[in-house]
């Protein structure tokens, strides 16, 4: 489902690993989804970002494991007070902050 969803919008040739939930049998609040991302790609967690639409799921749940959590914000919209939390509201914002933190 999710490689048919980033075909379907022009980015799945962006992307080489894709972890999904029913493939791990861990959802992103859990280490052990986590770990098996870090095992995949062969690099720490504090390397590895995540952007995503869920503020939880998506950004806060990762950094609490040492992820790079981004909360991809299109619309704007207020969740939480977490300030430490980055969000973007473009995928070109987020290639840009990936950019900058290297």
């Amino acid at each position: 489902m999710i490689e048919l969803a980033l075909e379907r919008v022009g980015f799945a040739k962006y992307f080489q690993h894709i972890f999904c939930y029913t493939d791990l049998g861990y959802r992103k609040d859990r280490p052990e989804f986590w770990w098996a991302v870090e095992q995949g790609l062969a690099v720490p967690m504090h390397h590895i970002a995540m952007v995503g639409d869920s503020y939880e799921q998506d950004a806060v749940a990762p950094r609490s494991f040492g992820i790079q959590g981004v909360w991809f914000n299109p619309a704007g919209s207020v969740a939480g007070s977490d300030t430490r939390t980055p969000v973007v509201h473009s995928l070109e914002t987020f290639a840009r902050w990936i950019s900058s933190t290297a």
